[in-house]
């Protein structure tokens, strides 16, 4: 509201905005409704033209193994605690108490082993304010660089996918001299 009051365009999207879009537009200019990758691109042509729409809906659940590596060296605050790293959207389940086949759909789709460590690598790059001297378990010098939180829904539904993410993090932080909490 304060921003509307200033006519500074305003957009929501995420979860709420998919599943309520009708009572997030009484709050904004435009409602992103699902994944963005298909969406966001529009929406920023549209509104660098003036012609931005109150509503921009997804029509498909994106392949997350040809996404992008998101833009970490665009955060301005090198100093949150925290990097959210996302593996998998998506769930076979049905369960009636959760949102997640609403809105990312009942295929799990998964980023690539490469994808994953690609993305940790450009995050832990970026943090050299951080750094802690801790000895491992054998006594050798590593390097504590910050915390990674997982945002995927359910990381271990795929148990062999997972497997596979934990041991590509092990081999990365042996071979980088880091921990990555």
């Amino acid at each position: 509201a304060h921003f509307r009051k200033r006519d500074v365009k305003t957009v929501m999207g995420g979860i709420h905005a998919s599943m309520c879009p009708d009572e997030v537009a009484r709050h904004v200019d435009a409602v992103v409704v699902g994944e963005a990758e298909e969406t966001w691109p529009l929406l920023v042509t549209d509104a660098q033209a003036g012609n931005l729409k109150d509503r921009y809906t997804a029509s498909a659940y994106p392949d997350v193994s040809l996404s992008k590596s998101p833009r970490y060296d665009l955060v301005k605050n090198r100093n949150y605690l925290y990097a959210y790293l996302q593996t998998t959207r998506g769930c076979p389940y049905d369960c009636n108490f959760c949102t997640v086949t609403k809105h990312n759909g009942r295929t799990l789709r998964k980023k690539t082993v490469d994808q994953v460590i690609q993305e940790l690598d450009s995050v832990v790059r970026l943090r050299p304010t951080r750094r802690v001297p801790v000895d491992d378990r054998n006594g050798k010098r590593k390097t504590l660089v910050g915390t990674i939180a997982f945002i995927d829904d359910n990381l271990a539904i795929d148990r062999k996918h997972a497997l596979a993410i934990c041991r590509a993090l092990k081999e990365y932080q042996e071979n980088n001299g880091f921990i990555v909490a």
